[in-house]
């Protein structure tokens, strides 16, 4: 999934730090999904703060110089601050705290100008009856330029302009940018503020966790399949882990795994969206337990009990039940854990 935020909802709900998106983080983490940074979005985000530090400049002077009328002897006290440095540093603070993410930032063309001077004349959305929202009308043309870079994935775009995006009470996108999405097979989904997305969509992945995992996994299930999983191991794990404990003998020729085990428990795991509306699939990280035979030139075996592998499985899910187990274990996702 890829969100694009307008520069009002970044600005309040993302740099102010609300609870929201403390619930976005965990969505985001969850779900591997992609922040869409447009740079007029920042552009605008950087402007916003700029007339706001002079503004307040402003106000800090005239209260000194309103003291300054009062006081016996002139203060000469005056607040300087070096604006342009003040502003590449908040694009700093904010490109590193949305880095913490997967960040992907979208430039906007030299060719858009062609159309906003048509949308601006013929007061196409988001332009306004004045001709007016040139800066929405450059975001408008990026996300479509982005919906037709064939990425894949659900789009999300989550602005609280209603007055330029939305319909009449914002619960969709205003129907002309809609037709010309239609009109352009392309798919965005519209919602006005970070808490309505949330509310279709975080909110039912928040069952998903590691002890709701480990009580609904069938481990029977997956017990069956952990010796076929050990089994599709590369060999040259087998070489490495016999090569790092000294109880196996040299000239390692064979091996046999006898037993194998899933641990009851999740190191990790991660949410993938599906294009089935509130079906996720889950990668899960796990480990397990393995009695392995290793047999050398003169056919003299030993064995270990306690051998550690790791592996990965897909699981789906739909409304809190797992809906099917990916029993295929892929040589790159399996390995020995090698222990002293």
């Amino acid at each position: 999934m890829r969100i694009i935020f307008d520069t009002n909802v970044l600005r309040t709900d993302f740099l102010l730090g609300s609870n929201n998106f403390r619930i976005l983080i965990d969505f985001v983490e969850k779900t591997a999904s992609t922040i869409v940074l447009p740079e007029i979005v920042l552009e605008e985000l950087l402007s916003l703060y700029k007339k706001e530090l002079y503004r307040r400049i402003s106000q800090v002077n005239k209260s000194l110089r309103e003291l300054n009328q009062i006081t016996l002897e002139d203060l000469g006290i005056a607040l300087e601050i070096n604006v342009e440095k003040e502003v590449e540093e908040y694009r700093m603070r904010c490109l590193s705290k949305l880095g913490s993410f997967h960040l992907e930032r979208v430039a906007y063309k030299d060719s858009y100008l062609k159309d906003i001077v048509k949308r601006s004349i013929e007061r196409i959305k988001p332009m306004s009856a004045k001709g007016e929202e040139f800066r929405d009308s450059i975001l408008w043309l990026t996300i479509l330029d982005y919906l037709q870079s064939e990425k894949g994935g659900e789009v999300i775009f989550i602005s609280s302009d209603i007055k330029d995006f939305g319909n009449s009470d914002g619960s969709a996108l205003h129907s002309d940018l809609r037709l010309e999405l239609n009109q352009k097979r392309l798919e965005l989904q519209y919602y006005r503020t970070l808490n309505d997305f949330l509310q279709d969509f975080a909110v039912h992945i928040d069952y998903i966790n590691k002890n709701w995992l480990v009580q609904s996994i069938s481990w029977d299930q997956l017990d069956k399949n952990a010796k076929y999983a050990v089994n599709n191991i590369h060999d040259s794990y087998f070489f490495e882990y016999h090569l790092r404990h000294p109880r196996l003998m040299d000239n390692l020729h064979h091996w046999e795994v006898c037993r194998a085990k899933f641990l009851r428990e999740i190191p990790m795991f991660f949410v993938h969206e599906t294009f089935e509306s509130c079906q996720y699939k889950i990668e899960l990280h796990l480990t397990g337990i393995a009695e392995i035979h290793f047999e050398n030139d003169e056919s003299k075996i030993t064995q270990l009990d306690n051998v550690e592998f790791s592996t990965q499985i897909m699981i789906t899910v739909k409304g809190k039940e797992i809906l099917e187990y990916k029993e295929t274990y892929y040589t790159e996702e399996t390995g020995l854990i090698f222990v002293k």
